[in-house]
C-alpha cells in the first residue's frame, strides 16, 4: 500500500510487483456499488517492463452488473494513453494503431482473457474450497 488504509477506496494507491519481476502502481478512481451494478475505476502507471515502456498510464473499469437469471456480467475495459516522447506514440495515431495490433489485441487481449478466465473459475468455485 502506498497510502493508509486498504487498497479500493477512492484515492487509496498501491505498488504491484509482477512475476516478471517489474512494478506498476495503481490508484482508485471510482468505486460505486448498487444492489445490481458495481463500478470500479483505476489508473495505472510507473510502468517498469519494457512491454509497456511505450505507455504513459492507463484507466481500467470493472462493471458487474446483475443479469436477472443469477448471474453476473462482467465488463472489463481498459484504454492508454502512449507517452508522446518514446515510440511507438512518437508516430501520434499511427503509433496508437501499431500498439494496438502489436501489443493490445495479441499479449495484452491474451492477458485479460485469462484473467476473466481465472476470476469466473474462483467465483463459481464453493466457498470453503471445496
Amino acid at each position: 500500500m502506498l497510502t493508509e488504509g486498504r487498497y479500493g477506496a477512492p484515492g487509496s494507491r498501491q505498488l504491484n510487483c509482477l512475476s516478471d519481476g517489474s512494478t506498476l502502481v495503481e490508484q482508485v478512481l471510482l468505486r460505486e456499488q448498487r444492489i445490481d451494478k458495481v463500478r470500479f475505476r483505476y489508473a495505472v502507471w510507473n510502468y517498469t517492463s519494457s512491454k509497456a515502456r511505450p505507455i504513459a498510464y492507463g484507466v481500467g473499469e470493472f462493471t458487474y452488473s446483475a443479469t436477472g437469471n443469477g448471474q453476473t456480467h462482467v465488463r472489463w475495459t481498459y484504454s492508454f494513453q502512449l507517452n508522446r516522447h518514446r515510440f511507438p506514440g512518437m508516430l501520434g495515431s499511427l503509433g496508437d494503431y501499431l500498439f494496438r495490433i502489436s501489443f493490445l489485441d495479441r499479449s495484452y487481449a491474451a492477458m485479460m482473457r485469462g484473467v476473466l478466465v481465472s476470476t469466473k473459475a474462483d467465483s463459481e468455485r464453493p466457498a470453503g474450497g471445496g
